[in-house]
């Protein structure tokens, strides 16, 4: 979902302990497993494991549910939804990404149906100061930092990348949260939350690599 005119907006931030909690728990983590390796050829720099949300992809590692990992992102996308969010809308889609050191993703388009619809939230667990993301807005380009334990909401309809030119992982939790009448509507009318993104689009999920 397209933000107005910005590339991104910080919302506030969020209690130290419970972005703790995910940072402890995934101390123990092999980012170098190969399931965590990401399919797309733009984004294939970056890693990704999946909460067992209403859409996850197969071809990534989903965290098991009831595992300490779970529950402390559990809490985390919790509070956002209750605190920032107002119950108003429901997590859809969550999924913990790393960009080791001297990565990048390439410029791309997050194009499928359940972007379009949703609210991409970030929160940063942990990052540096030469971590950057960019937004191309109305041809425009908008480069930012995100600071570790703010919550920010992002525009990835338009072009967008994102580099680490830091020394070590840049690793985010990225939630993807739908209206909650528009998700009911959505589960009546049959919709394919994943439906597939157009031929020739460079975009997330479309496995290009």
């Amino acid at each position: 979902m397209r933000l107005k005119q910005s590339s991104h907006l910080a919302l506030g931030r969020v209690p130290q302990d419970l972005c703790d909690r995910v940072r402890t728990a995934l101390k123990n983590i092999e980012w170098s497993r190969q399931d965590h390796g990401r399919t797309e050829r733009t984004l294939d720099q970056g890693l990704l494991m999946e909460m067992p949300y209403h859409v996850s992809n197969p071809h990534y590692h989903v965290i098991q549910a009831g595992s300490p990992l779970c529950l402390a992102v559990d809490s985390l996308v919790s509070f956002i939804q209750h605190r920032h969010l107002k119950n108003a809308c429901i997590p859809i889609r969550c999924e913990i990404a790393a960009l080791p050191p001297g990565a990048s993703l390439e410029v791309h388009r997050d194009e499928l149906w359940f972007h379009s619809h949703s609210r991409r939230l970030h929160v940063p667990l942990i990052t540096n100061d030469r971590c950057w993301h960019m937004c191309e807005i109305d041809s425009n380009e908008q480069v930012y930092h995100m600071v570790a334990d703010v919550l920010y909401e992002l525009n990835n309809i338009d072009r967008h990348a994102a580099w680490n030119d830091g020394p070590v992982h840049r690793i985010h939790v990225i939630v993807d949260f739908m209206p909650l009448d528009f998700f009911a509507q959505a589960l009546l009318s049959g919709q394919d939350f994943k439906d597939k993104v157009p031929a020739g689009l460079y975009a997330e999920w479309s496995k290009d690599k």
